[in-house]
């Protein structure tokens, strides 16, 4: 994708990473102009179903392979077939309500409010999905076999502005060993 216009390549990096991450599937360098511009106007959703048809219409493993004879014939001149649109795929909205306790409206509020900020969307479900994703990419510490801990600690300490130090079940420090010794170290005055 290095032969991407400038421009191309910006619009691109605007769509944000969800929807990056699904064109990349299957954007190749002739059709990248067309993917970016249904991609701009579908929300992420419907855009991962055009992608999933696109991958299904040319063959899970065709879409790499298409990629991949793209990079090749780059710059071959004019004997490139001409790119393929993307069949748009509907937009479909499906409703999911909640009850809240005033509390959690309260927190729920607050956070829809931030990421409306933060995003500059006024589209609510737009938002709910940011705050879910980041609850998702911040919690991944709790699937597979990696220790992954100290990270979420690391991310804690940073958005608090604090110091952390952190015991496993057993007792073995887990997490702030260089903090125990900076303790150590002063004798304790710190």
């Amino acid at each position: 994708m290095r032969d991407l216009d400038p421009a191309l390549k910006q619009r691109i990096a605007d769509l944000g990473f969800s929807k990056v991450r699904e064109l990349i599937r299957v954007l190749t360098i002739r059709n990248a102009a067309q993917w970016v511009e249904q991609a701009e106007k579908m929300s992420y959703f419907t855009l991962a179903a055009a992608v999933t048809d696109e991958r299904k219409r040319l063959g899970a493993g065709d879409a790499s392979a298409e990629a991949e004879k793209d990079q090749e014939g780059a710059g071959e001149g004019d004997d490139a077939a001409p790119p393929e649109e993307p069949a748009p795929a509907p937009e479909m909205l499906t409703r999911e309500a909640f009850a809240f306790y005033p509390e959690q409206l309260n927190n729920v509020r607050l956070a829809l409010q931030k990421a409306a900020e933060l995003s500059k969307s006024d589209k609510k479900s737009h938002n709910l999905d940011l705050i879910c994703l980041d609850f998702l990419a911040s919690n991944d510490f709790l699937a597979g076999e990696t220790d992954h801990r100290p990270r979420y600690l690391a991310k804690i300490e940073k958005r608090l502005g604090v110091r952390l130090v952190a015991f496993d079940q057993e007792g073995d420090p887990i997490y702030g060993i260089d903090v125990l010794k900076m303790v150590a170290e002063s004798g304790g005055t710190e």
